[in-house]
């Protein structure tokens, strides 16, 4: 099924992060649906609909940027108020605390009297504005959402981690953990009232339905992302040291952002160093087959490979001018590579060059593959 969606502009704000914008409750048949959002400005805007215009409920003034916003309220009662420092849905500050961490807030969940915020690698739960609970993260923090329902006896806070793994908590310690197919970079309860079910969306396009209880946890459902296919990039180069100095850096950057990479190695210089060689040695020997042909009158007493370079020396040495230095080339990038391999380990290997040339000129790869193993 498809669904074709049309662009309509209601009101223009600044740039926004993720899960900056609330749909408050309506309370009331009649009652006004409103929207809540915050922007990197630092101002909060809360507007509703009247015949399909927005109308302006309120508008703070800037201030620090925002990038998380929740709503929350006494258990039992409607969420309408907006945390971002705490106002009412009519704008009015109701509260405000500092917080004792060291680092901005980029994640928060707010469940009753109970706030849980979380900055890069460090969660925190307070409880009416004072420290309860204490955790540090072994990777990135991206989201934070609770699960608080009858089946479970506390709340159970849940952490989406950027190592693909969803840390489930109790109190200051680690409860256990779930592994999760990428990294998850959202989390959201699956029914807000009394949910012990949590979605995932992870940076590669995957969602996931996990239940979850104060112990242990069950995989409901995941779905991939068809569309997103891993990306392929070939590289080719006749320096095999560039092609080594890309590897090492694709491979620590797909370290870094956790990407799994796979890279395999065509080496193509193996069958064109023994193809030069072989023609630099047939046209070596034009010449002097020649003149055995003029000595004897004919080339018939010669093998039959002889013979054959006989037959086609003009070809050979067709070939041979059209690229002369390509084996002198090919030395080169091979001597290259065995002073880079050795110049990365800080050792100067460049007395031991000739012995390389010596063992190209008698080419044979398992010898040349043990020198630079053994040198």
């Amino acid at each position: 099924m498809e669904i074709h969606l049309n662009r309509v502009d209601y009101m223009q704000v600044g740039v926004t992060s993720q899960k900056t914008m609330r749909l408050l409750p309506a309370l009331g048949k009649k009652a006004t649906q409103k929207v809540a959002i915050a922007d990197h400005d630092g101002i909060l805007t809360c507007f509703g609909m009247k015949k399909g215009e927005a109308v302006p409920v309120f508008k703070t003034l800037p201030g620090q940027k925002i990038v998380r916003m929740d709503l929350g309220g006494a258990a039992g009662t409607s969420q309408e108020k907006i945390f971002v420092r705490g106002f009412t849905k009519k704008g009015k500050q109701f509260l405000t605390f500092e917080a004792n961490l060291t680092e901005s807030i980029n994640a928060m969940h707010v469940s009753g009297s109970d706030l849980f915020v979380c900055a890069s690698y460090i969660y925190n739960h307070y409880c009416d504005c004072k420290d309860q609970d204490y955790f540090l993260s072994g990777d990135k923090i991206n989201d934070i959402t609770c699960l608080s329902s009858e089946k479970l006896s506390r709340p159970v806070p849940v952490l989406a981690c950027q190592d693909r793994v969803l840390r489930v908590l109790q109190g200051s310690k680690l409860a256990y953990d779930i592994e999760v197919p990428g990294p998850p970079s959202v989390l959201e309860l699956y029914n807000k009232e009394g949910a012990d079910e949590v979605i995932y969306g992870t940076t590669d396009g995957k969602i996931g339905l996990i239940q979850i209880d104060e112990s242990s946890a069950a995989t409901k459902w995941e779905i991939d992302n068809d569309k997103r296919k891993g990306g392929e990039g070939h590289f080719k180069s006749d320096n095999i040291s560039t092609i080594s100095i890309l590897s090492d850096v694709l491979s620590k950057e797909a370290t870094k952002k956790k990407i799994n990479l796979n890279i395999s190695y065509g080496l193509m210089i193996h069958p064109k160093l023994e193809s030069q060689l072989l023609l630099a040695r047939k046209v070596q020997l034009i010449d002097a087959l020649k003149e055995l042909q003029v000595h004897e009158g004919n080339a018939d007493f010669l093998i039959p490979e002889y013979r054959s370079i006989l037959d086609e020396s003009a070809d050979l040495l067709e070939e041979y001018k059209k690229q002369p230095a390509h084996l002198e080339r090919l030395y080169g990038m091979i001597t290259d590579l065995f002073i880079d391999k050795f110049k990365f380990k800080g050792q100067n290997v460049k007395s031991k060059v000739s012995s390389l040339l010596e063992i190209l000129n008698n080419y044979d790869l398992n010898s040349l593959l043990d020198f630079f193993s053994e040198a």
